[in-house]
C-alpha cells in the first residue's frame, strides 16, 4: 500500500516462477533491446518478469497496489517516511531507462503500473531523511540519524576496493563470481554484452560493466559439504578445504570439475585433488569471461579480489595463475564498507569517492 503495508511476500531475485517461459505481457521484447534501455538484458527473470507474472496471475493485487518497488526503498520508507530509490538499484528493478534516469513508460504500460506508485529516483549517496521518531525509540538510535541511498552490491564493493577508474578490475566472489569493470562510456559496457551500472556517471565519472559466472558459489558449498568435508564440523570446513587444496599440485592430478554442472563425485579422487579442482574450475570460468572481454577490446593486467574466497590462503594465487592477472586481495566486507562510504558522502563527510579513499588511506 502507499502506507508501506506489504500486500504479499518479497519476491527474491532467485525466484524461478518465470524461468521457463517469459510472461506473455512481455512478448515481443528482446533481451538485447531490454539491455539497451535498462542496462540489464533480462526478460524471463528478475523484477521485470516477476512484475509481469503478477500482472497476469494476480492482476487485482497490481490494481490495489499503492506503491510498487524494491525491498530497499520499502525499508527506506519504513525508516524515513520517504519513498526513494537510487539509480543503481533501479537498474536491477528493470523499469528505469538508464539514459534518461527516469522510468520507461512503455514498460509501465505493459505492466499496468502507474508512475505515481513508484519511488523517486535519485543518485547513490543521496540523503533521504532522518529516522522516524517511533523507529528511533524502537532502535535506540538518535532521531537525527541520517538515512542515505546506497547502490547494488558490486558497485559498493568496487568503491571500497578503490576500483573506480577505467582499466581497473574487481573480482567479487560470492554466490556468483562477478567481474566489475569501470568503463569510459555506457556503450562500451553494453557492446561487450556486460550488465551495465550507472556507477559514478552521475558525477561525470565512469559507468561500469559486470560479467558473471552465476551461482557457482552454491555449487562450491555443495562440494565442500557433501564431497570434500562432510564429516568435518561445519565451522571447520572452509579451513580444511583450503588445507586440502594447498596439498594438491596445479592441475589437481588430472581431476577436473565444471562448477556450472550439477555436483558429481569424481571416482577414486583424493579429497585434496577435488578441492584443488573446485578452486581451479572457478578460476578457469573467470578466465573464459576475461578472454571474451579481451576480444571486445578490454585488457586487464591486475585485479582486486573480494568476497569469501579472497580470504583463502590458496584461492587468489590459483586465480592469478589461471587468468594471468596480478591479483591483490581487497579488505573484508567490501560491500558494507562501500555502503558506509556512500553514507559518508550523503552526510557531507566526504566530497566524493576519491576523497573518501584518500581519507581512509590516511586513517590507516
Amino acid at each position: 500500500t502507499a502506507a508501506g503495508e506489504p500486500l504479499g511476500p518479497i519476491i527474491s531475485w532467485m525466484d524461478e516462477r518465470t524461468a521457463a517461459h517469459a510472461p506473455t505481457v512481455l512478448s515481443g521484447l528482446e533481451t538485447e533491446a531490454v539491455r539497451r534501455i535498462t542496462g540489464w538484458p533480462c526478460v524471463n527473470s528478475f523484477p521485470l518478469a516477476h512484475l509481469a507474472w503478477l500482472q497476469e496471475n494476480r492482476p487485482e493485487l497490481v490494481r490495489r497496489a499503492g506503491h510498487v518497488g524494491m525491498d530497499t526503498d520499502w525499508l527506506l520508507y519504513q525508516l524515513t517516511g520517504r519513498w526513494c530509490m537510487d539509480h543503481s538499484t533501479a537498474t536491477t528493478f528493470h523499469l528505469q531507462d538508464q539514459c534518461t534516469g527516469d522510468y520507461h513508460p512503455p514498460f509501465l504500460d505493459r505492466l499496468g503500473i502507474r508512475r505515481e506508485t513508484l519511488s523517486e529516483l535519485v543518485q547513490s549517496g543521496h540523503p533521504v531523511g532522518t529516522l522516524r521518531p517511533e523507529l528511533a525509540r524502537r532502535t535506540g538510535l538518535s532521531e537525527n540519524t541520517l538515512l542515505v541511498t546506497g547502490c547494488f552490491d558490486h558497485p559498493a564493493a568496487a568503491r571500497a576496493a578503490g576500483v573506480i577508474e577505467p582499466g581497473m578490475l574487481m573480482l567479487s566472489c560470492g554466490t556468483s563470481w562477478v567481474g566489475f569493470v569501470p568503463c569510459e562510456t555506457r556503450e562500451a559496457a553494453l557492446d561487450a554484452r556486460m550488465l551495465c551500472d550507472p556507477f559514478l556517471s552521475d558525477t561525470g565519472g565512469p559507468w561500469a560493466g559486470m560479467f558473471s559466472v552465476p551461482r557457482i558459489g552454491l555449487t562450491v558449498a555443495a562440494y565442500i559439504d557433501q564431497v570434500i568435508a562432510p564429516d568435518i564440523p561445519p565451522e571447520q570446513r572452509l579451513r580444511v578445504f583450503d588445507e586440502l587444496a594447498a596439498a594438491s599440485p596445479p592441475g589437481a592430478r588430472g581431476v577436473t570439475i565444471d562448477l556450472r554442472e550439477p555436483l558429481r563425485r569424481p571416482a577414486a579422487a583424493d579429497a585434496s585433488d577435488v578441492s584443488r579442482a573446485v578452486m581451479e574450475s572457478a578460476a578457469r570460468l573467470i578466465a573464459e569471461r576475461l578472454d571474451s572481454l579481451r576480444a571486445a577490446g578490454f585488457a586487464h593486467r591486475r585485479a582486486v579480489m573480494v568476497g569469501g574466497p579472497s580470504r583463502s590462503p590458496v584461492w587468489p594465487a590459483i586465480v592469478a595463475a589461471l587468468t594471468g592477472l596480478d591479483v591483490t586481495v581487497g579488505g573484508r566486507a567490501a560491500g558494507a564498507r562501500g555502503a558506509a562510504m556512500l553514507a559518508g558522502i550523503g552526510a557531507g563527510v566526504y566530497a566524493d569517492e576519491r576523497v573518501a579513499l584518500a581519507a581512509w588511506r590516511t586513517e590507516r
